[in-house]
């Protein structure tokens, strides 16, 4: 025979009442610590930063030649390349022209250089002909690259860049 469960006297049902004060459950407020968890985030963000390779946005690979290499054991072009300088010019170099060495010539937009070696493409192939940009002085990367994007235009195949030299 099975026993059943005794109802609950009146001063038990006060009591419970008189605990949860209307409330069906007593409701616990857990606050966990934080301070330990914002401390293994910044952990982990900075391992993240040291750890990871930075690359910036825009950047060319190449290799740039050595200047103490460039001696009688260098390597001799079967093609006489298309040299083009990059000059400093306006107050703090803000601005530049571009020549092709040995031509009397010069350029200052990047548009003239482009009419340039599109009419010398025409004349020989592109793909063949390699050009090389040499900075002079203090000029700005910006108008290097703008030597570059130029002849890239022009559907020159070979471009590279000569180390810098004094202005």
């Amino acid at each position: 025979m099975s026993q059943a469960h005794p109802q609950p006297t009146a001063p038990v049902e006060e009591l419970r009442k008189r605990i949860f004060n209307g409330r069906r459950h007593a409701r616990v407020k857990i606050n966990p610590p934080l301070m330990p968890l914002i401390d293994v985030m910044f952990t982990l963000l900075m391992f993240f930063l040291v750890a990871g390779q930075m690359r910036g946005e825009g950047a060319i690979p190449s290799n740039l030649p050595d200047v103490l290499g460039a001696g009688p054991s260098s390597v001799r072009l079967k093609i006489t390349p298309l040299r083009v300088a990059v000059h400093a010019a306006g107050e703090n170099a803000s601005s530049a022209y571009y020549q092709i060495e040995g031509g009397q010539q010069q350029w200052n937009s990047p548009e003239g250089l482009y009419e340039y070696l599109a009419s010398f493409a025409q004349k020989d192939d592109p793909a063949k002909v390699p050009v090389i940009i040499r900075p002079y002085g203090p000029v700005r990367w910006e108008f290097v690259v703008n030597a570059f994007n130029q002849a890239i235009r022009a559907k020159y195949k070979q471009v590279g860049f000569a180390p810098s030299l004094p202005g």
